[in-house]
Parts: C-alpha cells; structure tokens; sequence
C-alpha cells in the first residue's frame, strides 16, 4: 500500500495526539492531574515525532526540499519571535507560565538555541530533516544515513540548548523506519498495543519520554490509534482525521490563546475538578487555531508563511 493512502491512520493520530498536547498545556488541569500529565507527555508529542520522521522523505528534489523546510522554518521564527516579545512585554501581567525578558539580540539568539512553548517542536524538525536531507543529497543514503545523521544530531544536542536528543530520538525513529521501508501503520496495528500501553504504565517504575518507557509508551499508543481508527465512527474518525490534518494552526496559533483561558478560569470555580474548565478550554483554543488559519488563507498570509494554505476542510478526501 503506498504511504498517501495510509494518510488517514496517521492523520487521525496525529489529531488525537495534538488535542492531547492542548489539554495537557492547560496549567490549572495538568497542575491537578500530575500524575496523568507526566504519563501522557511520555508519549503525546514523541508520538508526533515519530510520525514526522516517518512522513520525512530525503528523497525530494532540492527546490521540493526547501519549499518543505520553508513551511516549517519560516512560521517558526515568525511565532516564536512574537510569543517571546509578547512574554517580554506583558507575560508576568497575563500570568503567562514562560516568562522571558531580553531585548531583540536576545530573542533572536534564543529562536536559534533555546525555543520556548510548543515551538520547541518546529525547531527540533528543522535540525532533523537538515541533517538527513544533506547527508542524503551527497550520497550518504540508507543505514549509513541514519547512523551518521543520528551521531551528527547527537552532537548537535550537546551544544545546542533547546536540541534535546530525546526528541531527536523519536524523529530518528520515524524516519528511520521510513528509509527501512517498515510500513508502521501496519506493523504496529493492533488493538492488544493498548494492552502493552496500559501495562507500560503499571509496572513502569519512572514514566518519561526520554526512557525506553518512553519509546515502549509512545509505540503502543501508536499502534493501538492505527488499530482503533478503522474501528471508529465514521463522523467521529472524520474529526479526529480534520484535527490532526490542522495540527500545524494548533501548534502555531494555541501558545497565544493558552493565555486567554486563565482570564475566565474563575467562572468555573464551582468545578473542583477543573474538567469543565478543560473540555470548554479545548474546544475555545482549538476553535480559534482553525478560525485563525482560515482567516491567514483568506488574507494569503499562509503563502507567505508556508508556502500553500493552512488550513485543511472538514471534509477534505484524502
């Protein structure tokens, strides 16, 4: 089966996985459920590394390369360099959780080494598919790709701050699986992973995405997403599938309206549980990402941007 007609499995993933990484980003939620929170952030943004490493071709053309890399670095700079201004200038008034003073010098040394918030993601895949790409345009392919990108990236992790190997590991894990030719929306789908998933966390003794539990977490829950999905509701599998195929609007646009959430937080103190709060959260933040998306389409800002539009319809056909 080619990659594109597996899309979905992984567009369906990826929309779970980054509703996930929104939830678990609410302080006033993920501050009352640490125990939950540090189990989920073993496997929710590792998870999405390794499907960006496995989508990753090093086989496109230069210009195909650079129009990729384009759609990543450029919103990336773009995003973080207002979120670290707009830290600088009013994150200690809002109640931001990051807070970051410094002037432009210092902002644009920190995009480079040390990402704050989400971005963190985007900057991790510029360095992982630079490195591969390279290596592979001047003819170091295959196995001997992956070994010296993944001592090359290894390297890189000691001296660049906000490079962090875990991450890159689970990058290295998805593409390398991509060049190997090991198709792991099949070979990882199974509904008896979420059995291995759950029992991970049971008997793990230190839950963390920089551990093999980490990866034995991260490819479990993979592979039981690949297995339920064909299993799901078609209108429910549709959503999750229009979610994970937006994922790119969430990452970019959700670290501005995280902000928001703490302005109303007191007009749900009568749940002690705070999920309320979260479920009208989620749907606030991730209603505003795809509206915002839509609206950089109209205003051809995404073109500039990423080079194509940002946002994808509900009922897109793969």
């Amino acid at each position: 089966m080619e990659l594109k007609n597996r899309l979905q499995e992984l567009d369906f993933s990826k929309g779970v996985l980054i509703l996930l990484m929104v939830m678990f980003h609410l302080g006033y939620f993920n501050s009352c459920y640490p125990n939950l929170t540090n189990c989920v952030y073993a496997f929710h943004m590792s998870g999405f590394l390794v499907i960006s490493g496995y989508l990753c071709s090093v086989e496109k053309t230069m210009s195909q390369f650079l129009i990729s890399l384009k759609g990543i670095l450029v919103p990336y700079i773009v995003f973080e360099f207002f979120y670290l201004s707009g830290l600088s200038l009013v994150g200690k008034y809002v109640g931001a959780s990051n807070v970051f003073e410094g002037d432009v010098l210092s902002i644009l040394l920190q995009i480079a080494t040390k990402p704050t918030g989400t971005y963190w993601y985007l900057h991790t895949l510029v360095f992982c598919l630079l490195t591969f790409y390279i290596l592979n345009y001047f003819g170091v392919k295959g196995k001997a790709n992956i070994c010296l990108s993944s001592i090359l990236l290894y390297l890189m992790s000691l001296v660049i701050e906000g490079l962090l190997w875990y991450n890159v590991l689970y990058f290295v894990i998805g593409i390398s699986c991509r060049i190997l030719s090991f198709q792991i929306t099949d070979k990882l789908k199974s509904v008896v992973m979420g059995i291995g998933f759950v029992a991970i966390i049971i008997f793990a003794d230190d839950v963390s995405r920089y551990s093999l539990v980490g990866v034995g977490l991260t490819l479990t829950f993979l592979g039981f997403l690949f297995a339920i999905m064909e299993k799901t509701p078609v209108l429910v599998k549709s959503f999750f599938s229009y979610i994970g195929r937006n994922s790119l609007s969430i990452v970019l646009f959700s670290p501005v309206f995280m902000i928001i959430t703490k302005v109303y937080f007191p007009l749900f103190v009568f749940d002690s549980t705070v999920i309320l709060w979260m479920i009208f959260s989620l749907v606030f933040i991730c209603s505003l990402c795809l509206v915002s998306a839509a609206l950089f389409d109209k205003l051809k800002i995404s073109n500039v941007l990423i080079g194509k539009n940002m946002y994808s319809p509900f009922w897109r056909i793969n």
